[in-house]
């Protein structure tokens, strides 16, 4: 899964691949009553989120740490760090690109 901080006009201000990124999410999944945004992002399909919804996201990241292994609390990290480019830039988005 490849993840993308683009702006509208899909220019790459930042991405990660980093390889502990599904496994995040699934755990996301699992919990998605806890998780409502980071558990419904699709690991087959293209999920995007704006600025607005990125605030909360963010959050949903910082909390699911406390459920994942080290690796995928690094890979919740380069999400975080992606988002907050999202969010400093207009007209911009983090873009989850499923497999």
């Amino acid at each position: 899964m490849m993840v993308f901080a683009k702006t509208y006009g899909g220019d790459v201000l930042a991405s990660s691949s980093a390889g502990a990124i599904p496994g995040a999410l699934a755990t996301a999944a699992r919990h998605r009553d806890r998780f409502v945004m980071a558990g419904h992002i699709d690991p087959y399909d293209d999920t995007v989120f704006n600025r607005v919804q990125l605030g909360v996201l963010v959050e949903e990241f910082e909390q699911l740490g406390e459920l994942c292994d080290a690796e995928q609390v690094e890979a919740l990290r380069e999400l975080i760090g992606l988002a907050r480019v999202a969010m400093g830039k207009v007209h911009a988005t983090l873009l989850f690109s499923g497999d």
